[in-house]
């Protein structure tokens, strides 16, 4: 569940990975290519608005997401966001019902530890 994955992250000092810089998305694309397929939550959702996504922490609004094939990010009742890594090994968004399993990425502020 997607605020299960937000509580545990908290619980050990961060929060979900926020994706505001392209380098963070190198660094995903540059992992392991065993996790091409698997989805991991990350902190962005549409929860207050449908169809208006918004961060974690500062609520940045997104326009400009590489949502996946077949996924606009504007299926009803599918609130919380996904990344995966599409068999090109490139990032790609999705919706799903924040209620699902899915793993989940975390970020740390460094310089807070």
């Amino acid at each position: 569940m997607w605020t299960a994955a937000r509580i545990e992250c908290q619980a050990h000092g961060g929060d979900l990975f926020i994706n505001y810089e392209k380098e963070k998305e190198d660094l995903i694309c540059a992992t392991n290519n065993s996790y091409v397929g698997l989805h991991f939550w990350i902190g962005l959702n549409d929860r207050a608005q449908e169809g208006n996504f918004y961060y974690l922490r500062g609520r940045k609004k997104i326009t400009d997401v590489h949502w996946g094939k077949g996924n606009s990010g504007s299926e009803d009742m599918n609130d919380c966001v996904y990344i995966t890594k599409n068999d090109k090994f490139q990032v790609e968004f999705n919706t799903q019902s924040c209620v699902a399993q899915n793993f989940f990425i975390c970020e740390f502020n460094l310089s807070k530890r």
